[in-house]
């Protein structure tokens, strides 16, 4: 390993189509890219009110499109790799702590929120409609699980929830794991 810069980094994300395309969300700094598997990075915050991204995703039918999360400026979006950013939040839901793109169905989106759930967007971030149908308002974190993307996982304090109907309704699972705290998800993309 080599250490190429001190930064608390929050998130990560690879562009799928362009080998070497890095993407880092930060703790304060905002988004780094590096296009030469991370040797060089830039910063980019132009848009961003919030330079904390709690998660990032990259479109995998469009490398130029990006999503983050942010606890003050809900979702943003870039349409150009990343350079600038616009706001592809809702009123409807304030802190977001995580989002994921349903692969199979860009643009796709959901979010999880501290205050309001888990939210679906069909049309990359320009509406939102709640996906909460039994669901605590506090949840953690969300993750589609890749061959079978109407399946959702969410994570709040301590339970672990899952849709199998891309959010309409959910199930609360038994984690054996009483008050862990879920920061992340990421499903096996060969448990099928």
């Amino acid at each position: 390993w080599t250490e190429v810069q001190t930064i608390e980094a929050l998130s990560f994300a690879t562009d799928p189509s362009s080998a070497g395309t890095l993407y880092l969300g930060t703790s304060g700094l905002g988004v780094f890219k590096s296009t030469d598997d991370g040797v060089i990075w830039s910063s980019s915050t132009t848009g961003l009110a919030d330079f904390s991204i709690s998660s990032l995703g990259v479109d995998p039918t469009s490398s130029l499109t990006l999503y983050a999360a942010s606890p003050g400026d809900g979702v943003v979006k870039s349409l150009d790799g990343g350079s600038s950013w616009t706001s592809a939040s809702s009123s409807a839901f304030d802190v977001v702590t995580d989002l994921v793109i349903d692969s199979s169905a860009t643009p796709v989106l959901y979010v999880s929120t501290l205050f309001a759930g888990v939210y679906k967007s069909t049309d990359g971030g320009d509406t939102w409609v709640a996906a909460n149908a039994g669901l605590p308002e506090r949840i953690d974190c969300v993750a589609a699980d890749p061959p079978l993307p109407s399946r959702l996982f969410a994570g709040a304090f301590g339970r672990l929830f899952r849709s199998d109907d891309a959010g309409v309704t959910w199930t609360q699972l038994t984690l054996g794991v009483p008050g862990a705290e879920m920061n992340d998800l990421l499903v096996d993309p060969g448990s099928g």
